[in-house]
C-alpha cells in the first residue's frame, strides 16, 4: 500500500488496505475482477479519499464491467475509470481517451467518446435493451411515511417481482422489506442516506436510493437500471408500457420530475466501458408541484404529445411520452422542452435535483 508507480509523484496516501499506488492528488486501485461491485471495502475507499481530498483512479482491464452502484459512487466522487490494455497501453472508460500518465485522467472531462480502438473494449455480441429510470419523490416527514415504494412499483411492474435485496454497500443482501429500510433510514435522520437494492430474476436491476431532508419534508431520489433482454420485439412491448407506469407511480406518489430513458447495455446491466449507445428519453414525469409553480401548459402538452394527467384532478402530475419511435424521440424531447420553456424545465428538474451535502459523513457510516 502507498507505493508509487514508475512517473507518478505523491502528494497524499489514504491509509487504506485496496491502495495500490499513489499519484499526484489521486490513489489507486487496480482490480481484475470480471464485474467490479461498490463492495464495502471499495466504498471506504472511496469515502476516505474524499475525506481527504484525494480522488480515486480505478484501474482494470478492458473486459471489466462496473455496477450501477459502482458506476454511480465513483462519478459522485469524482473518481476516474482507466482501462489498461496487455501492453500497458492506457484509456479513459469513459470516453476512449488516450493517457500518456495516469495524472491526466482528469483532462478533458466533456470530450466526446472517439472511436474505440479494437484492442480497447470489443462491442456486445449479446447487448440487452436497458430501461433507466430517475424518480424524485417528496414524502411528509412522518412516522407513517414508508419509503422504496416507486422503486417497488417499476420493479413490480417491468420485472414482474419485487426488488429481492437492499443494502448499504454491495452485494445488497438485505431481504427487501420496505418496513425495515425506512426504519433504516428514519434512524439516521437528518443526515443523508444512500442505498443499492437489486432484484429481476427475468430482467436484472440495479437501484440507487438516496434519502434526505428537505426544508418541507423528506425527498427520495431513486435511480433504476433495468435489463430486458435480446429480444427487440419483447423490450418494445415493455417500454410502450413505461408512460402508463409512470402515470400509476405519479398517482400514488407525491413526484417531483421523474425520466426514463431507453439504452443498450450489458445483460446483466453492468457498465462496459465507453456506452457505444446514446440513451433515448422515453417518457418524462412532470410533477404537480412544478405544473402549479412553472404555470407549465398542460392543454397544450396534451394535444401535442398525448400527455397523461395523473393524481389530482386540480392540479395533475403529468406525464409526457415521446413517442414509439426511437429515431424521433429526442427531437420529441426538444419540441417538449419548447413547450414548457428551457428555463421553466431547467427550474422543474433543479426541484428534484439538490447539491450533495454531508456525503462524507454519511458514506462513512455507511462504510462502518
Amino acid at each position: 500500500m502507498g507505493e508509487h508507480e514508475p512517473g507518478e509523484t505523491s502528494a497524499v496516501t489514504v491509509a487504506h488496505p485496496l491502495v495500490d499506488f499513489v499519484g499526484d492528488g489521486f490513489v489507486a486501485t487496480v482490480s481484475d475482477s470480471p464485474v467490479v461491485g461498490l463492495t464495502e471495502g471499495r466504498m471506504g475507499l472511496l469515502v476516505d479519499a474524499a475525506r481527504q481530498s484525494t480522488r480515486v483512479l480505478l484501474i482494470t482491464p478492458p473486459e471489466s464491467r462496473l455496477t450501477l452502484a459502482m458506476t454511480h459512487y465513483l462519478q459522485l466522487l469524482q473518481g476516474q475509470w482507466v482501462i489498461r490494455n496487455a501492453d500497458g497501453a492506457l484509456r479513459v472508460a469513459a470516453n476512449g481517451r488516450v493517457l500518456q500518465r495516469l495524472d491526466d485522467a482528469w483532462n478533458d472531462l466533456d470530450a466526446a467518446p472517439i472511436e474505440v480502438a479494437a484492442d480497447f473494449a470489443q462491442p456486445l455480441v449479446d447487448a440487452a435493451t436497458w430501461l433507466q429510470f430517475t424518480i424524485s419523490t417528496h414524502h411528509a416527514a412522518r412516522d407513517e411515511t414508508m419509503l422504496g415504494r416507486a422503486l417497488e412499483m417499476i420493479s413490480e411492474e417491468i420485472c414482474g417481482e419485487a426488488p429481492t435485496g437492499w443494502g448499504v454497500h454491495e452485494p445488497a443482501g438485505i431481504h427487501w422489506n420496505r418496513e425495515n429500510l425506512t426504519r433504516f433510514v428514519r434512524g439516521r435522520m437528518p443526515r443523508d442516506t444512500r442505498l443499492f437494492a437489486t432484484g429481476g430474476a427475468m430482467h436484472p436491476l440495479s437501484a440507487t436510493l438516496q434519502v434526505f431532508r428537505s426544508a418541507i419534508g423528506v425527498t427520495e431520489e431513486t435511480k433504476i437500471l433495468i435489463a430486458l433482454g435480446s429480444d427487440r420485439a419483447v423490450s418494445e412491448a415493455v417500454i410502450a408500457r413505461v408512460p402508463a407506469v409512470l402515470a400509476q407511480i405519479a398517482s400514488t406518489q407525491q413526484v417531483l420530475f421523474g425520466m426514463a430513458y431507453e439504452q443498450s447495455g450489458a445483460p446483466d446491466a453492468t457498465f462496459t466501458a465507453v456506452q457505444t449507445s446514446p440513451p433515448l428519453p422515453v417518457a418524462s414525469v412532470i410533477g404537480a408541484r412544478a405544473i402549479r409553480d412553472l404555470n407549465i401548459d398542460i392543454d397544450e402538452l396534451e394535444r401535442s404529445f398525448g400527455a397523461i394527467r395523473a393524481g389530482s384532478r386540480r392540479v395533475p402530475s403529468l406525464v409526457v411520452p415521446f413517442g414509439a419511435d426511437p429515431s424521433q424521440r429526442w427531437a420529441q424531447f426538444a419540441a417538449g422542452v419548447g413547450i414548457v420553456g428551457a428555463a421553466q424545465m431547467h427550474e422543474a428538474l433543479g426541484l428534484a435535483v439538490r447539491a450533495t451535502t454531508g456525503l462524507n459523513e454519511q458514506g462513512s457510516d455507511n462504510a462502518s
